[in-house]
């Protein structure tokens, strides 16, 4: 005969494992202020008195519950490899 204890054990284990990944799964979030934040920015502004020029990137990512902020300085007047890779995959 087998042991009761032990096969109720080994179930409740199997049980909790395959529950797992859906108590971690949580819903899409929800921010109008976060969507409005996401997309391709320039911001052009003086730094120390120097004229500055940074591209800023704005995506979801995690399962759109985190919004990655990239930001890259440029010197003014030259393209930004950020800028110009966006270009290369949106325009004909």
């Amino acid at each position: 005969m087998r042991n009761p204890t032990r096969l109720l054990c080994t179930a409740a284990g199997a049980l909790l494992a395959a529950a797992a990944p859906l108590r971690a799964q949580q819903p899409t979030l929800r921010d109008s202020l976060l969507d409005r934040l996401v997309g391709r920015w320039v911001l052009r502004g003086t730094i120390q008195g120097a004229a500055t020029t940074h591209d800023v990137t704005a995506d979801w990512v995690l399962g759109h519950q985190y919004v990655r902020i990239q930001e890259a300085s440029r010197v003014l007047g030259e393209p930004s490899p950020v800028i110009d890779e966006h270009r290369r995959r949106t325009l004909p």
